[in-house]
């Protein structure tokens, strides 16, 4: 009978060759993460049991405690939050075919208002026109056909970054709109879009939202709410059915890359190298879609997943 150690060799040689459902047939979802992650050369993505509260999939499980989510808006914020409602977790946005689709990590709202929370880890310098196409498709979720404009809600657009947005060293970026030759007139839309620098969390005054950031940017946790997280999080990395949702969803993307990086290098080769990597990816992407729909993932996963609208994957 192979040990572990001959198995996990067997499965890291013949890895890039099998299908990704066949690999889940020949392991139960608890023992395959436990496996793959044996050998220590394996940096094919991060490690479950490594990842921290900035790990998007992380993220959002945590969030899912409303008691965690409802205290990090209060804390932020300085209001009293009533009973959330999730409206989605990495809820995808897309209101017309064709349309470039929103996909928000945590979506909630109470009574009067909504929260959309992101965790940004990379730096593409588009965050500022992000930001107003995130509020725009919201605003449209929102209002009901018909509605008065009146009728939308509060809304406030919070992200995480692990950089400095704007680049001009601050903690945190306060947006709200305002009259250019009065600057003391405020355009009352009910819209707040808030990006935090985390790294930058020794500038911040208030000591909850400083402790906060300080947790976000190093772990290192001493409030109450940082605790709640830590042991949130510890009971997420302890979930083995979400371990192997997190393992399947990283293997699927790294699947794309790849495929998509060999397949647009080959076709490079004949019509360009930018142009080739760009067909290929879109054609790794359709191939992903595929390989998910038949180990039965949701749709609506498939479409994060791979970038692709539903559109796209209903044709498939």
């Amino acid at each position: 009978m192979k040990s572990k150690k001959s198995l996990c060799y067997a499965i890291k040689k013949t890895f890039l060759h099998l299908k990704y459902m066949e690999v889940l047939l020949l392991l139960d979802k608890t023992t395959l993460p436990k496996l793959y992650f044996k050998e220590s050369n394996m940096t094919y993505f991060e490690k479950y049991e490594d990842i921290s509260f900035t790990n998007n999939f992380a993220f959002c499980k945590v969030m899912q405690n409303e008691e965690i989510c409802r205290e990090v808006i209060e804390t932020l914020l300085h209001i009293k939050v009533g009973k959330l409602k999730y409206k989605s977790l990495e809820k995808e946005l897309k209101l017309e075919i064709d349309k470039r689709a929103v996909r928000l990590d945590v979506y909630v709202a109470d009574s009067d208002r909504v929260f959309d929370l992101e965790m940004q880890t990379t730096d593409n310098k588009n965050l500022d026109c992000r930001m107003r196409y995130y509020q725009s498709m919201i605003d449209a979720e929102l209002l009901d056909k018909g509605a008065d404009f009146t009728e939308l809600k509060e809304s406030n657009i919070i992200f995480f970054c692990t950089f400095d947005p704007f680049r001009k060293g601050l903690p945190q970026y306060t947006f709200c709109n305002t009259c250019e030759e009065l600057p003391e007139l405020k355009l009352d839309d009910k819209c707040r879009k808030i990006a935090y620098n985390v790294n930058a969390f020794k500038k911040v005054g208030d000591e909850k939202v400083r402790k906060l950031l300080e947790f976000i940017s190093t772990g290192k946790s001493e409030t109450s709410l940082t605790n709640k997280i830590s042991n949130e999080l510890r009971r997420v990395q302890g979930n083995e059915e979400w371990r192997a949702e997190y393992m399947t969803l990283e293997m699927l993307k790294k699947d794309t890359y790849d495929s998509g990086f060999t397949a647009g290098r080959n076709e490079g080769i004949a019509i360009g190298e930018e142009r080739g990597i760009s067909m290929g990816v879109q054609q790794a992407k359709l191939e992903t879609a595929k390989n998910a729909l038949t180990m039965h993932l949701p749709i609506e996963q498939v479409a994060i997943l791979t970038g692709l609208s539903i559109d796209e994957i209903e044709k498939l």
